[in-house]
């Protein structure tokens, strides 16, 4: 789930989904959604990406093909077929040496660049365990294994690893969001989210070194400290983004509960109310940080299902603002 990054448009929200469809929705500044489209593909959808332009949407699918799709024309641009194996994450790429690119990761442990005029990837890097997570925003790429081990790589004329991080907890990581500068607005680090409900934030200038952690337990403020894990996996942190202008963090969890977070004074600037059997999965900010949406799914280890569903709060803005909320 994305919103189209394309300046001066409108906020257009993409999500795909196991049914083999991706949806498209207009998002009005007051939150009501317009739906504008339905794309299918043969199989199940596995990430999503939007062009620079916001023009094109880029997918890919446990078929093992990268799929590119003009909104303006209808028409699918050329498929890119990665060997045998699927393709589990994809990422627009916009810098001086990747213009119209897309980097993905497979299920066989390789990143792969595609320029969408070729029919073969530009760069490949072999990864040396099996990636779960990725996140990119040039210059930086960050992965996340299933081993725990975390990487980044600066993306220049070649792609280089820059850098292994050691886990900060020997946890299994359940997602990763790059952060920028606010003064150089450059990638300056990147966020951690974890299956006991811990948030790191690490600084890419900072080797070694966490400057925040925060115990977010879901059902009360007062518990928003370092603290030892509980063991209970119900407050897992599905996904983490951090608020374009702001700063702050917005932490979806698989208690069905958001958050908010000043991770600097290592407070919770807003809690939401509990959805009963709805884990929120993805989570994700327009350009201009005025809208936050997330996603929720069933809960797979209960014997009744949920519809899935999105939620758009159109508010968020001076929610996340560190200034308004004060201790």
């Amino acid at each position: 789930m994305e919103f189209s990054r394309a300046p001066h448009q409108k906020n257009f929200l993409v999500a795909s989904s196991y049914d083999k469809t991706v949806r498209l929705w207009e998002v009005k500044p007051s939150g009501q959604t317009v739906s504008k489209m339905m794309l299918h593909v043969p199989d199940p959808i596995l990430d999503v990406s939007w062009s620079v332009n916001g023009r094109t949407i880029f997918m890919v699918s446990s078929d093992n093909k990268l799929r590119g799709w003009d909104l303006e024309t209808l028409i699918r641009l050329q498929a890119h077929k990665s060997d045998d194996v699927p393709l589990k994450t994809c990422h627009v790429i916009t810098g001086p040496y990747y213009e119209s690119c897309i980097m993905t990761s497979s299920w066989d442990n390789i990143l792969k660049i595609w320029d969408t005029k070729c029919k073969r990837p530009v760069d490949t890097i072999l990864v040396h365990n099996d990636i779960s997570y990725v996140d990119v925003d040039y210059d930086t790429a960050v992965v996340c294994t299933e081993q725990g081990d975390i990487y980044t790589y600066t993306l220049g004329r070649q792609i280089e690893m820059i850098r292994q991080v050691i886990p900060p907890l020997p946890s299994h990581q359940c997602c990763v969001s790059i952060f920028r500068d606010k003064k150089t607005h450059t990638p300056a680090g990147f966020g951690l989210g974890n299956r006991e409900g811990r948030v790191f934030k690490i600084y890419n200038h900072k080797p070694g070194q966490l400057e925040n952690t925060v115990w977010l337990s879901g059902d009360n403020q007062d518990d928003n400290v370092t603290a030892t894990p509980r063991g209970t996996f119900d407050t897992a942190v599905n996904d983490i983004k951090f608020h374009p202008v702001h700063g702050t963090l917005a932490v979806a969890r698989s208690n069905g509960t958001f958050s908010y977070v000043d991770m600097k004074r290592r407070i919770v600037l807003k809690e939401s109310k509990k959805l009963q059997g709805q884990p929120i999965q993805k989570c994700c900010f327009n350009g201009d940080g005025q809208i936050f949406a997330y996603s929720t799914s069933s809960d797979w280890s209960k014997v009744k299902k949920t519809k899935p569903s999105i939620f758009i709060n159109d508010r968020c803005f001076d929610d996340m603002n560190p200034q308004v909320c004060k201790e």
